[in-house]
């Protein structure tokens, strides 16, 4: 595959990555939520036999909110399977709606889920889709990629499905501390490739896990990508964003609306499909004037 190809993979903004948040944190969970794309797009990709493993292998659903992924792959023939979220309230329904399936649900952080699975290499696979893009907005990526090597027994398989670009994820997804073997799968929805599933096989067991190093590499690699791989605000972007306002109407004070800020900045491909609407805009707003 080629860098041009890899790179094409999953260029969507940082900004509507950094709200993989499905529903409000609340007490009052309804419905279900997919992010981005939906099981049918890529069941083909991780079913046991794709994977080459057996359906009893026992399975990892990281960051599973509300979404109908943990139903799929336990009817796709998964049986033993762990489901994770952050958000107690969203486990908490999700136990509720599937208690007919022998399937457990639990609240943990997954860049540290110590206190739930104490014990090393207790998976055969660990699932996520969006969680690590989630995180790259933060500073905890590195620490998602070491708890959940460690989590996989030795010949087990990290799956992240990613929507950022394949070239970015398979250099984080590749610390040379951390003996792998990575494989790359692209995903396409609506006739067009739309991201990537990351297939890391575990190679060996290490005494201890390098986190520092680990953290070190991954830190700088998302540094450099942001600054000069795929920086956000390049030259041109910034001369078409000022074009663009340039050609709006102006209040008494100079200004321009913010609901027309947030059309102008952003795409409607990412106001609409990414699901980064103007309600996200202003809680991010917000957030940085605080």
């Amino acid at each position: 595959m080629s860098g041009a190809a890899l790179h094409e993979a999953g260029s969507e903004s940082a900004a509507a990555l950094s709200n993989a948040e499905s529903i409000e944190k609340t007490k009052d969970v309804y419905g279900t939520y997919d992010w981005i794309v939906d099981y049918e797009d890529f069941k083909g990709l991780v079913s046991p036999s794709a994977l080459g493993i057996s359906e009893n292998s026992r399975m990892l659903v990281v960051g599973c909110g509300t979404s109908t992924l943990s139903e799929e792959l336990y009817n796709a023939g998964y049986k033993d399977m762990v489901n994770m979220d952050i958000d107690e309230a969203q486990i908490e329904h999700m136990r509720e709606q599937h208690a007919d399936k022998a399937m457990q649900w639990i609240t943990a952080d997954v860049t540290d889920m110590r206190k739930q699975f104490p014990e090393p290499e207790c998976f055969d696979v660990a699932l996520d889709k969006g969680t690590l893009d989630a995180l790259l907005c933060t500073d905890q990526a590195a620490e998602m990629i070491c708890e959940l090597w460690r989590l996989l027994t030795v010949g087990g398989q990290m799956l992240i499905i990613s929507f950022r670009p394949a070239d970015f994820i398979a250099s984080l997804l590749s610390p040379p501390l951390l003996p792998s073997s990575l494989s790359i799968k692209p995903i396409e929805a609506r006739g067009k490739r739309v991201g990537s599933l990351f297939v890391v096989s575990k190679s060996c067991s290490l005494p201890s896990i390098p986190a520092a190093a680990v953290k070190a590499y991954v830190d700088e690699r998302i540094q450099w990508w942001h600054q000069e791989g795929d920086p956000l605000l390049t030259p041109r972007r910034e001369a078409s964003l000022r074009e663009k306002f340039s050609e709006q109407t102006t209040d008494a004070n100079g200004r321009v609306g913010l609901s027309v800020c947030h059309c102008i900045m952003f795409g409607e491909e990412e106001r609409g499909e990414y699901g980064y609407g103007i309600d996200m805009f202003m809680q991010d707003l917000s957030a940085w004037r605080e």
